[in-house]
């Protein structure tokens, strides 16, 4: 069997990590305001913060990357794990609708969910906090329809 070519593929959104990167930004600042006004850090607070700020970047780098979703000509594949991969691969005909979901803050900073319902109730997914929704859920619009159409 080929492997088919996505047509377009994504991973969770940096912006969905915000949070996390202000928290760093914040302990840096915290450190250097420290340091210039009350004298200079110990070595064990300075290891201990870098050891915090090596370690949330890891592991929010290691979150972001453990998944992505992507879309061939006639299905919408999920991919979850590192260590152990699940590939979920769903054919065009068993989605039976979408929506995509924005809070306030990341309508602002341009990231969001889409709900994929199958016909299978059991079997709903959520592709979550990538960048441009609507644009992804443009495509598998259009994917959608041309699948129905060909077929």
């Amino acid at each position: 069997m080929a492997k088919e070519k996505y047509i377009i593929k994504t991973k969770r959104s940096r912006k969905s990590y915000l949070w996390i990167y202000l928290l760093v930004v914040a302990l840096v600042a915290y450190g250097v305001y420290f340091h210039f006004f009350n004298g200079p850090l110990s070595t064990t607070k300075i290891i201990i913060g870098v050891v915090f700020i090596l370690l949330a970047i890891k592991f929010t780098e290691f979150h972001r990357f453990r998944g992505w979703w992507g879309m061939t000509s006639n299905a919408l594949v999920e991919s979850k794990g590192i260590f152990n991969k699940t590939i979920r691969s769903v054919n065009f005909i068993a989605i039976s609708d979408f929506d995509v979901s924005q809070h306030f803050i990341k309508r602002i900073l341009g990231y969001g969910n889409i709900n994929v319902r199958l016909y299978s109730e059991d079997a709903n997914f959520k592709i979550k906090n990538i960048n441009h929704p609507s644009d992804f859920a443009d495509i598998l619009q259009e994917r959608m329809e041309a699948f129905y159409k060909s077929g």
